[in-house]
């Protein structure tokens, strides 16, 4: 049997990620199946029961596109340590997000606790479950902070337009590493997948942030300079967060800060870029 986070024996021991498909036909394989979830699934409707899976599985994402037949209450518990979020492809009026009709606008999202859902016959949606510390690592604080905030009303507000937007993009990803699985062999770039799917997610929502005002913008982007200076005449391997903050002159806050402003990402989610896009010219250049 089949699980999300399960070690696939097809897969070469030196894989970093594993991605794959399976069909389970009933609720008790399905709750196994969908480890680490901690639930309980029960069938709400006639017909026979049916849960299609597509997963990617890496050291700080699970990602899953899922389809079920007929209509399916889930409870129990999120899985311990991830951060949750929901897009929804198909679904309908009887849809439930913790007992409440699925938003107009938003992702249905959770911080680990309680689940309640309600499935409706031939709902489709993706779930990705992201490893708490590479959410809070990679997030600027007021980004993060105004996603946990948003999270407790279990919905982070985000346009139909958005959440259509990022069902495409993580529909690409999942239908990419089944179509070609060589890429979870290499850490960088499996690394730089887990941050893609961050980064669509913070573009999708709309959060309300504090800018900095402490620290004039001339202050940051001249701090980010010297950062970048230093990044062009070492080598990236070996460099940290604080030593970019030594060089800069400038707070790890403000770093991050200026980084966001930038690219968009944060200090260490750009370190873990450029050391992608340094294996991958390796590999080309063999």
């Amino acid at each position: 049997m089949a699980e999300l986070n399960a070690h696939d024996p097809s897969v070469p021991s030196d894989a970093t990620a594993q991605a794959g498909s399976f069909t389970t036909e009933d609720p008790c394989i399905h709750e196994q199946a969908t480890s680490p979830w901690d639930t309980v699934v029960t069938p709400c409707s006639r017909g026979p029961y049916r849960q299609k899976v597509t997963f990617l599985s890496s050291p700080g994402l699970i990602l899953y596109r899922e389809h079920v037949s007929i209509s399916t209450r889930i409870q129990g518990l999120s899985p311990p340590g991830m951060f949750v979020f929901a897009v929804p492809l198909r679904v309908d009026s009887t849809t439930r997000w913790f007992k409440a009709p699925l938003h107009e606008k938003g992702l249905p999202a959770m911080m680990p606790g309680g689940a309640h859902v309600d499935l409706s016959a031939g709902q489709q949606h993706l779930m990705a479950l992201i490893d708490l510390r590479l959410f809070r690592e990679y997030l600027s604080p007021d980004l993060r902070n105004a996603i946990e905030a948003a999270t407790r009303q279990y919905v982070l507000p985000a346009t139909p337009d958005a959440v259509a937007k990022l069902g495409r993009t993580l529909n690409t990803l999942l239908d990419g590493v089944q179509a070609d699985s060589q890429v979870l062999h290499h850490p960088h770039a499996v690394r730089s997948m887990e941050q893609d799917v961050l980064t669509a997610l913070y573009r999708s929502v709309t959060l309300p942030t504090s800018a900095p005002r402490r620290v004039g913008r001339a202050i940051r982007q001249g701090g980010l300079k010297r950062a970048l200076e230093y990044l062009r005449s070492t080598d990236i391997e070996s460099v940290t967060v604080a030593d970019l903050c030594t060089v800069a002159r400038i707070t790890q806050r403000t770093l991050e800060y200026a980084f966001h402003e930038t690219f968009g990402i944060s200090p260490r989610g750009f370190l873990h870029l450029r050391r992608y896009h340094a294996a991958r010219k390796e590999l080309l250049a063999v």
